[in-house]
């Protein structure tokens, strides 16, 4: 024989453990249960250290458009990158040797003689010490620019991003202004 249980039955009487209802929620905030979990963001947070430096220019005519070449791609959970075409240009084979280094948040990567190896597919992938050191997550939008100039490859991680647009002009981002 089975016991039905109507809507307005808790369970059967005999369990152990406490006893509540819904009621009880109405009389007792629990929002100090999540005090202190979560950190209190400001509206407009401090640029960090890793942009002190940083600064727009006032001219952009004079900026080296003709030598960049810029791609936007998502990191995966293994650090790869899917930069086949600044790869491209920048003319990689796969199997060349790549250094990678971390200056002010972003990453660097040159040709080097001994280095980590660029991927069959010229894929580019972020060794997880890198990535902690960027804050990069998988599923992030990562800016890669190239220099032909220089030869390098620059990543940038979403946070930098955010934070040079913002610094860039503040007023743009605010609504109702």
């Amino acid at each position: 024989m089975t016991e039905r249980l109507s809507a307005s039955d808790d369970g059967p009487q005999d369990m152990p453990g406490p006893s509540w209802s819904p009621s009880d929620l109405q009389r007792e905030p629990i929002t100090g249960l999540f005090e202190g979990l979560y950190q209190t963001v400001a509206a407009r947070p401090a640029p960090s250290k890793a942009l002190a430096d940083f600064a727009f220019p006032t001219v952009l005519d004079e900026a080296p458009i003709a030598t960049l070449y810029c791609s936007v791609t998502t990191i995966d959970n293994r650090g790869r990158l899917a930069a086949r075409s600044a790869v491209r240009v920048l003319g990689w084979a796969p199997g060349q040797p790549l250094s990678m280094d971390v200056e002010r948040s972003v990453v660097k990567v040159r040709r080097s003689r001994d280095g980590q190896p660029l991927h069959q597919r010229r894929f580019l992938i972020l060794p997880s010490d890198i990535r902690n050191k960027c804050r990069l997550y998988a599923g992030d939008r990562v800016l890669i620019a190239v220099s032909l100039a220089d030869e390098v490859l620059v990543v940038y991680p979403p946070r930098m991003l955010t934070a040079a647009l913002w610094a860039y002009f503040p007023d743009l981002w605010q609504q109702g202004r």
